[in-house]
């Protein structure tokens, strides 16, 4: 009896580890990237609702701050922050909180149409020198309404 489960014990193993590798090299990199690239955090302060403008690759802005595995996005009352740092490359996590003013974080849920998400439209915009990672929060109501088109 032990010899069956230490057989069958080795062959579930064996068989996670081959379809492992078999997504690895179907999917490639953004299969693997997850597992050591920095995941993204934006913070954002409680109850804002609207859109988010983030410049990236400003020199004149500071670098990004890390937390953990985090690269942390700092954004401020009125939904615009920079860095000096340039937009991670590769399929990365991204996970969008409220900052409490006592310090504690609620997460923001990104979902589909109708599931009951708070970020929306997130998308990487180049206007001239400018580069900016830019999203709404809000309910998928407010982002209709607010769709005519993100900050100028």
């Amino acid at each position: 009896m032990k010899t069956l489960r230490r057989v069958a014990l080795w062959t579930f193993c064996g068989i996670g580890v081959l379809i492992f590798g078999c997504a690895s090299l179907i999917y490639g990199p953004s299969f693997i990237q997850p597992l050591y690239l920095s995941k993204l955090r934006y913070e954002i302060p409680d109850g804002y609702r609207g859109w988010v403008q983030y410049e990236v690759s400003n020199p004149h802005c500071p670098p990004l701050s890390r937390d953990g595995r985090f690269l942390v996005y700092v954004i401020d009352a009125r939904g615009h922050g920079c860095t000096s740092d340039a937009l991670p490359q590769g399929w990365r996590t991204n996970r969008y909180e409220y900052i409490r003013p006592e310090g504690r974080r609620q997460n923001l849920p990104e979902t589909g149409w109708g599931k009951g998400g708070l970020i929306w439209d997130p998308m990487y915009r180049e206007q001239g020198a400018q580069k900016s990672y830019v999203f709404f929060v809000g309910t998928e109501q407010q982002f209709h309404v607010a769709e005519a088109g993100p900050i100028e």
